[in-house]
């Protein structure tokens, strides 16, 4: 008889790369920062080297911006004020540059959380890239790694399990996700055993929903949509979001229910990506009853 237990523990601790990660890179060990505490967590997605004087069409949410001679007449109050709007995540410059930054403007940037960062005079704007690039590739190559044993994880869990009831559980136990599935009812009929559903979602029904909005994106940067949904009678700490299934022909055969403590009114790309493989082995576990019940109502049709 096979072992059927879980042989993996899937790291749900999984972080994006931020600034911290980039001043700790071999590549920038003799840079000066100037960053609070949590602007050394601001999340680095992208790089964006500062060419043009009108830089802002071009600047995202993420953004490492590289600055060179604009230091001098560009790096204003309201440039900083810009690149705090835009959310930028860090700003990197040459070292001779810093007598360009006047005491105002590294108030304004620690007001802001907004990290400086000065390196050497003889840094390359490519190699810094490069950097990033790593850095970034590195931490995505280490969640798809990780995000693959989860669905290998769940899958062999499942092929000797025929509760379905055990799916939620399971996929808490293995990322920590608050976790429950409902029918098109929106009635749970799975979900982890560290929350209690029947009294959060009492009043859950359709006409309580809001508009469907974007909820996160996957890491490629496919968008998720689902409803957020807050109980009015019941003190609940953190938020639900509701994603109906998408893999239906004819609209949302069930829900995915997912509760959080975060106050913000998006899922992280790594949790996006573990809901859409709970909906893909739901979607196909439950084809598979559908199937198997179709077949036996064919077969006793057959012998009557």
């Amino acid at each position: 008889m096979s072992d059927n237990s879980i042989q993996y523990v899937f790291n749900y601790e999984f972080k994006d790369v931020q600034v911290k990660d980039l001043v700790e890179a071999k590549q920038l060990v003799a840079c000066e920062s100037f960053a609070t505490k949590q602007g050394f967590e601001n999340k680095i997605k992208s790089a964006t080297v500062m060419d043009v004087e009108d830089i802002e069409p071009w600047l995202h949410e993420g953004d490492v911006l590289f600055i060179s001679r604009f230091m001098r007449t560009s790096f204003t109050n309201d440039f900083i004020q810009t690149l705090y709007e835009k959310k930028v995540s860090c700003i990197v410059t040459q070292k001779k540059f810093q007598v360009f930054v006047t005491g105002e403007q590294f108030d304004l940037l620690e007001k802001y959380h907004l990290p400086l960062i000065f390196v050497s005079d003889t840094s390359s704007w490519s190699d810094m890239i490069v950097t990033i690039q790593n850095l970034i590739i590195q931490n995505q190559t280490y969640y798809l790694v990780e995000n693959q044993e989860f669905q290998k994880s769940i899958i062999n869990y499942l092929s000797g399990n025929n509760s379905e009831n055990s799916l939620c559980d399971i996929v808490h136990t293995l990322t920590g996700i608050t976790i429950a599935i409902t029918n098109r009812n929106l009635q749970v009929v799975d979900c982890s055993k560290d929350n209690a559903w029947e009294d959060e979602l009492g009043e859950l029904t359709k006409k309580s929903l809001n508009e469907l909005l974007p909820i996160g994106k996957n890491f490629n940067d496919a968008i998720m949509r689902g409803h957020h949904f807050q109980p009015k009678n019941v003190a609940v700490c953190g938020q639900y979001f509701i994603i109906p299934d998408w893999l239906s022909r004819y609209g949302a055969s069930f829900y995915i229910v997912v509760k959080t403590d975060d106050v913000s009114n998006s899922l992280p790309a790594q949790i996006v990506s573990r809901i859409e493989t709970v909906e893909s082995i739901y979607s196909l576990k439950h084809s598979d009853a559908s199937i198997k019940i179709g077949t036996a109502k064919l077969r006793e049709f057959s012998y009557t």
